[in-house]
């Protein structure tokens, strides 16, 4: 199970709660829960990496990320969500001591607490440790 350091100020927000969530499901390679929560035409562009359409390329790409730089923890630093929009930032510490600073944008169907996501964008950025990779 990967560490999990997040603040617990979820409270009364649904969809704070519901991103955390799925943010740690990924962390522990529970890609089938994060699933059920996008739409069957799920879009999620990877800025730097690629666009992928359609719930199943989503689940593959997912698992393989996940299989690539499996996670050892995982920090939430913010969630922030308006309406049918949200997003999180954090940073990812893989089993191989790769840490990546990472920032999830998210466009629901709509408002409601039980949307599904539509649209995921993703920015992230290896991070650099010691000073000989510079």
């Amino acid at each position: 199970m990967v560490n999990l350091i997040c603040q617990e100020d979820c409270g009364n927000a649904p969809k704070r709660l519901l991103l955390k969530e799925l943010i740690t499901y990924f962390a522990n390679g529970n890609i089938s829960k994060i699933v059920e929560r996008v739409a069957d035409d799920v879009v999620w562009n990877w800025v730097g990496i690629g666009k992928i359409e359609g719930i199943r390329v989503y689940a593959l790409a997912l698992d393989e990320t996940f299989k690539e730089f499996p996670p050892e923890e995982l920090v939430i630093e913010n969630i922030l969500t308006h309406g049918s929009e949200a997003a999180a930032n954090g940073l990812l510490t893989t089993k191989g001591g790769k840490s990546t600073a990472y920032c999830h944008v998210f466009s629901f169907a709509n408002a409601s607490a039980s949307a599904k996501i539509k649209e995921i964008t993703t920015y992230s950025i290896d991070i650099k440790t010691r000073v000989q990779d510079y």
